[in-house]
């Protein structure tokens, strides 16, 4: 069977996170090394206080947000 008739299977990874800044960055850092062709990222946010969703913003654009 060829690659087309088995398309490798989405990946989603939901990160939840609250006040994590100091934390976020080894996480996102080996996720982004995950080699998997269609992955997203998901930052669930559950209303920090500190500079997490800036710092993830600004430093990992391909993550998708979520605040709650």
């Amino acid at each position: 069977m060829t690659h087309a008739q088995h398309p490798e299977p989405r990946l989603a990874i939901a990160v939840i996170a609250y006040n994590s800044k100091e934390f976020i960055r080894s996480c996102f850092d080996a996720l982004t090394k995950l080699v998997y062709a269609q992955k997203q990222i998901y930052l669930i946010d559950q209303g920090s206080h500190d500079d997490t969703i800036e710092y993830v913003k600004k430093h990992y654009v391909s993550v998708r947000i979520i605040q709650n």
